[in-house]
C-alpha cells in the first residue's frame, strides 16, 4: 500500500476524489500524470493522499510508478509531514528522467521541476540540456551545481566546457587554489589559451611527472600561440614532446624541437624514440638508427627499437648490415634460450630478409612453448612469407582445432586466414588431418565462414570426442 487511507475506495472514489485524483485518473501517459501533479489545485493532506491512492489504482508501474509518487510527496512537503520524502525522492525522480530521456528530453526535464533541488537532479538537468543542445544552459547548470555539491569530477567538467566555449577566465576561476590532477591540466589548458606562456612553463614545472605529457597535450591543444611556446626558452622536454605532434608540424621542425627535448633529458627512451620516427619521416635515416639505438640502450626490453633499425638499414639497400644485426640477436636469443627471445631473433631476421632463418627461429621459440597460441599464430606468419603455404595451412588448423593449451584461440582469426591460403577442397583435407579430439566440429564449425563451406561430409570431418 502507498497510503494508509483507501479502504472501501471502490465504493467511496466518486464521492471523495479530490481534483487532483480525478486528473490522474484520467492521465493516460507519464507526462500527463506529471502535469497533473504540478498544476492541478492542492488544499490539503488528504487531497495529496487522494492522488496517491489514485497512482496506486492506476496501470502505472516501475520508474514511471516511482517517478509520480515522488513528485506527489515532494509537493506535499508544504502540507504534510514527510521528512523522509528527502532521502529518496531525488533517486526516484532522476531514475524517471532518465528513463524518458531518450524518448524525449524534454519531458524528461519536465519531471525534474518538481523535484527537489539539490546536486543530483542538477547535474541531470545539465545532462538532459546538452542533449538538446543547450550547451550554455548545461554548462551554467552545472556552475550552479557546485554551490550545492563541489564534486571534484563535475568542476573538471565544467572548467573544460568553459574552456571549450571559450570562456577560459571563467574556467581558469574554477581551478584557482584547486589540487589535483585533472583540475591543473585544465587549468594550463586555459593559460596557454589566455597566451600566458610563462605561466604554463612554469605550471607544467611544478606539476606531478606523470601528468605533464597530458598537460603539455592540453596547453598545445588550446594555445593561441604555438610559436610562442616553443620559442620559450622555459620550455620542458613535455612540452617539446607535446609541440612535436601538434598538427600540421613538419617532420624537419618535430625532430628539431626533439633534439632540444634530449639534450634536456638525455635518458628518456620515448624521446629518443619519438626523434628516431621524426627523423626518418624527414628523410634522415642515418640519424634516424643513431636515435633508435639509444632508445634501445635505455629500454632493452622493447622490441621497436631492437627491429626498427634493421628494417631501414634493409629499405635503403644495407642488407649487410642488417643479417649482422639479426645475427648477433641470434647469437644471444640462443644463449639465452626462452622462447621470447628467440621471437625477438625470428623477427629480427624476417626483417633482414631472411625468411628461412625466420621460421626456423620460430620453430625453436615454439618448442620451448608448443602449446602457446600465440607462438603458433606467428610460426604461421613466418611460413606464409617464406612461400610454405601447405606448412603454413598445416599449424593453423592445428591451432583452428585444437586451440591453445586445449583452449580456444582466436578461431575467428585463424579461419579467416586458412580460408585465404586455401580453397574449399584444401581446407576440408586440412583439416580433416588435424591429430586432435580437444573440440566437437559442430562448434568448430560456426567460426568458419557460412557461406564458404557446405555442411561437413562424413568422411571428411575432423575427429569427434568420445
Amino acid at each position: 500500500m502507498l497510503v494508509a487511507c483507501g479502504s472501501k475506495r471502490d465504493a467511496e472514489r466518486r464521492q471523495s476524489d479530490s481534483l487532483l485524483a480525478e486528473a490522474l485518473h484520467a492521465a493516460d501517459t507519464p507526462l500527463r500524470a506529471s502535469l497533473a501533479i504540478a498544476a492541478t489545485e492542492v488544499s490539503s493532506c488528504k487531497d495529496l493522499e487522494r492522488g496517491l491512492v489514485a497512482l496506486q489504482e492506476g496501470s502505472w508501474t516501475g520508474t514511471d510508478l516511482r517517478g509520480l509518487v515522488v513528485e506527489i510527496l515532494h509537493r506535499g512537503r508544504s502540507y504534510c509531514d514527510l521528512p523522509e520524502t528527502e532521502t529518496w525522492a531525488v533517486g526516484a525522480a532522476t531514475s524517471l528522467a532518465r528513463s524518458l530521456m531518450e524518448e524525449d528530453a524534454t519531458r524528461a526535464i519536465a519531471v525534474l521541476d518538481n523535484a527537489p533541488r539539490v546536486a543530483v537532479v542538477l547535474w541531470r538537468r545539465a545532462e538532459l540540456n546538452f542533449v538538446l543542445g543547450r550547451d550554455r544552459e548545461g554548462r551554467e547548470i552545472l556552475i550552479d551545481s557546485l554551490s550545492i555539491n563541489d564534486d571534484y569530477d563535475v568542476r573538471v567538467r565544467a572548467a573544460r566546457l568553459l574552456r571549450n566555449a571559450g570562456e577560459l577566465e571563467r574556467s581558469l576561476s574554477l581551478t584557482d587554489g584547486r589540487t589535483g590532477d585533472s583540475l591543473a591540466i585544465e587549468r594550463i589548458g586555459a593559460l596557454a589559451a589566455l597566451g600566458r606562456v610563462p605561466d604554463v612553463h612554469r605550471e607544467i614545472g611544478s606539476i606531478s611527472l606523470h601528468i605533464r605529457h597530458d598537460a603539455a597535450a592540453a596547453a598545445v591543444s588550446s594555445s593561441s600561440n604555438v610559436a610562442e611556446l616553443a620559442a620559450s626558452p622555459d620550455a620542458g622536454p613535455e612540452m617539446l614532446l607535446a609541440l612535436s605532434r601538434s598538427d600540421g608540424i613538419a617532420p624537419s621542425k618535430a625532430a628539431e624541437l626533439l633534439r632540444r627535448a634530449t639534450t634536456l633529458n638525455p635518458h628518456n627512451a620515448e624521446l629518443w624514440i619519438a626523434l628516431a620516427e621524426m627523423e626518418e619521416a624527414a628523410g634522415d635515416v642515418r640519424v634516424a638508427i643513431e636515435a633508435w639505438d639509444r632508445a634501445a640502450a635505455l629500454a632493452p626490453g622493447a622490441q621497436r627499437p631492437i627491429l626498427t633499425p634493421i628494417r631501414l638499414l634493409a629499405s635503403v639497400g644495407g642488407g649487410t648490415s642488417a643479417l649482422e644485426r639479426a645475427a648477433e640477436i641470434r647469437g644471444r636469443a640462443r644463449d639465452k634460450n626462452t622462447s621470447e627471445s628467440l621471437h625477438l631473433a625470428s623477427l629480427a631476421s624476417r626483417y633482414a630478409g631472411d625468411h628461412a632463418m625466420a621460421v626456423t627461429l620460430a620453430k625453436e621459440a615454439l618448442a620451448l612453448r608448443p602449446g602457446e597460441g600465440r607462438l603458433q599464430s606467428e610460426l604461421a606468419h613466418r611460413l606464409e612469407e617464406a612461400k610454405r603455404i601447405p606448412e603454413a595451412s598445416k599449424v593453423l588448423a592445428k591451432l583452428l582445432v585444437c586451440g591453445s593449451r586445449g583452449r580456444p584461440w582466436h578461431r575467428h582469426e585463424v579461419a579467416a586466414r586458412l580460408v585465404a591460403l586455401l580453397d574449399e577442397d584444401a581446407l576440408l583435407a586440412r583439416l580433416s588431418t588435424v591429430p586432435c579430439e580437444a573440440v566437437e566440429p559442430e562448434d568448430l564449425r560456426r567460426h568458419l565462414p557460412k557461406t564458404t563451406l557446405a555442411p561437413w561430409p562424413e568422411e571428411t570431418r575432423p575427429p569427434t570426442v568420445d
